[in-house]
């Protein structure tokens, strides 16, 4: 099932509306989590401790619009409050594992390993959200949801500037590498996207009287 098809699925139903809100909240939380893990210490710098705090505000933001369209629904990121909840929280892990895998491969003395780990897994997941958030806020805008992701859209376009400066300070061929985890991660995405429809598919199954559109929130920025 396409991401556009999947979005009109989620946005016809309150509660599963609520749950892909809370989905993409965890998964930004895992990504903030991630990030302090890893460049935390001695290399967290200023662009750093500000990604990882985008990156947590995201995951509050989304959290905070699920509790609205269906307040205490999703009160955790458990696999009942969850969409796909397995493949949603590996998605970021397997990532992870692939890219520092290839890494491992193109790059043997590990020079720059943790560093360029960071850029290339944020760069790909950058580019992914470039594509998701925007066709979610048309989605949005077009039912008149009363909730904008323009903010998100915002700073994740920040974000993959900021990636793609910083692979400039590497002594590297980057263009390939870029292409190589572009893969990895486009094999991850059909994955979680195939496990999203299945699961919204079996909802819709199970509950068949829950089918249709839902009231729209009050304008939220």
């Amino acid at each position: 099932m396409p991401l556009e098809k999947i979005l009109d699925t989620v946005m016809q139903n309150a509660s599963i509306h609520a749950k892909w809100l809370n989905t993409l909240s965890m998964m930004e939380h895992i990504g903030a989590v991630k990030i302090t893990r890893r460049q935390g210490g001695q290399n967290a710098g200023l662009l750093v401790l500000k990604h990882a705090a985008e990156e947590s505000r995201h995951a509050f933001f989304l959290k905070k619009l699920s509790d609205r369209i269906a307040p205490g629904f999703c009160p955790d990121y458990s696999a009942g409050s969850l969409i796909a909840a397995v493949f949603s929280k590996q998605y970021l892990n397997r990532l992870d594992v692939s890219v520092s895998r290839f890494v491992r491969e193109v790059n043997p003395d590990r020079k720059h390993f943790s560093l360029l780990c960071y850029v290339l897994v944020t760069w790909a997941i950058e580019v992914r959200a470039g594509e998701l958030y925007p066709a979610y806020q048309e989605k949005l805008k077009t039912a008149n949801a009363g909730i904008s992701m323009q903010s998100i859209i915002a700073e994740e376009e920040g974000h993959l500037k900021e990636m793609e400066e910083m692979m400039n300070i590497f002594p590297f061929d980057m263009g390939e590498w870029k292409q190589k985890v572009l893969a990895l991660e486009c094999d991850l995405y059909r994955d979680w996207l195939n496990a999203v429809a299945t699961a919204l598919t079996e909802f819709h199954v199970a509950n068949p009287a829950e089918n249709g559109p839902h009231h729209s929130l009050s304008k939220t920025k």
